[in-house]
């Protein structure tokens, strides 16, 4: 039973109203129009040309240009390609510490080669700051303060824009066993015991959200899901190997551009840390698999992990207990997609964006649960060795 105090979900982890966003709780900026070019100018010393809103979940991205001219002493080159302006939602805002913590992290990555954005100074050389974005007050009847920070915007595209290939697949699966092995130098306190609503550990609190869901055959896959990841998951914590995470590395934060002086796509970054943790490796892996899943056309959705994972095991090796539980995990990642998409558009019904995995999504999922957990991992293991026998 809820009390004020928190609770606790079925791993005894402790779940306050502060570390995780709550069923029917409201996290998302309000921006008022014409605020991201007063607040750029203000505090970034940068006159804005253009700027456009960015698809998001809990915070508000935008892209600008801006004029050749500024007034911002750290800033000694302007970046062509533009930049973003991120807008921390009222939870993650609470702390400022997060924000400083996703730098760190970039910073990390940016030193072992994986391409990222960078964190542009304000006129005070300060790399973060809160800022009121709107007139409109909150339930207190505040004008709440949100964080926001200033990145550069990494040319490419996402890699949903494009075709995906065997190779592309491969090296996706390559970049994510080279951030799982870069990320062993890193660490950052914020991190350590952080509790978000989207890590895969919390999907046994998907049946608090159910009732976003339109249909009773949905409520009970999500709730066989919650199961299944009790008994196979959850029970083998202690035997995963851990270590820092992306925590979200979706068809939307993964980066490709052309390879050069050709027509192919080769991977070539990644975005988006609002979702980090100190957390099992095996998970991200698993939710990178699940989105691009939903979109690739190259082969049978089913073989897509054949493919990631064998770029991946050509870095790292999975561990036994790994393989064991990577098919609930990826389930468990598809099942919290579509159940915590389908609450964020309860809440926000004018947020179409978080249904992205909807249309898709659950045709896949149905399709995926209802295969032989072990006759799926035995055809990505002879994807694996086929890759292997090419190389």
């Amino acid at each position: 039973m809820d009390s004020g105090n928190g609770t606790s979900d079925t791993n005894g982890n402790k779940c306050t109203p502060s570390t995780v966003q709550q069923p029917g709780e409201v996290i998302r900026p309000v921006v008022l129009e014409g605020m991201v070019k007063d607040i750029i100018h203000k505090m970034y010393g940068l006159t804005v040309t253009v700027v456009k809103e960015l698809p998001s979940y809990d915070d508000r991205n935008y892209y600008v240009r801006v004029e050749d001219q500024h007034s911002n002493p750290f800033i000694q080159q302007l970046q062509p390609g533009g930049y973003l302006l991120k807008v921390i939602n009222s939870k993650d805002s609470m702390n400022p510490q997060g924000l400083e913590a996703q730098h760190a992290f970039m910073k990390c990555l940016l030193k072992n080669s994986i391409q990222t954005q960078m964190i542009i100074p304000n006129i005070n050389g300060e790399e973060q700051s809160l800022e009121i974005m709107s007139s409109q007050t909150n339930v207190q009847g505040e004008l709440p303060k949100h964080l926001i920070d200033l990145r550069t915007f990494v040319p490419g595209q996402i890699i949903q824009k494009v075709p995906y290939t065997h190779q592309l697949l491969i090296q996706d699966g390559v970049l994510m066993a080279r951030m799982a092995c870069a990320l062993k130098e890193f660490d950052h306190s914020f991190y350590r015991d952080r509790d978000i609503l989207w890590s895969v550990t919390n999907v046994p609190l998907l049946t608090r959200y159910t009732f976003s869901l339109q249909h009773d055959d949905e409520r009970d896959i999500i709730e066989d899901i919650v199961s299944a990841f009790n008994t196979d998951v959850v029970s083998k914590y202690q035997h995963l190997p851990k270590g820092y995470i992306h925590g979200d590395p979706n068809e939307q934060n993964i980066l490709v551009s052309k390879v050069p002086g050709g027509e192919d796509n080769e991977i070539s970054g990644i975005l988006d840390f609002s979702d980090v943790a100190n957390s099992y490796l095996v998970l991200d892996l698993a939710i990178n698999i699940a989105y691009l899943m939903i979109d690739s056309e190259v082969a049978d959705q089913l073989d897509t992990p054949g493919y990631i994972l064998a770029g991946y095991e050509s870095i790292r090796q999975l561990t036994p207990v790994e393989w064991d539980v990577i098919f609930v995990c990826i389930a468990g990642r598809l099942a919290q997609s579509l159940t915590l998409g389908a609450h964020a558009n309860f809440l926000e019904p004018e947020n179409t964006y978080v249904l992205t995995t909807s249309k898709k999504g659950w045709p896949l999922l149905r399709k995926f649960w209802s295969q032989p957990r072990d006759s799926i991992l035995s055809r990505w293991k002879k994807i694996i060795a086929s890759c292997r026998l090419i190389d």
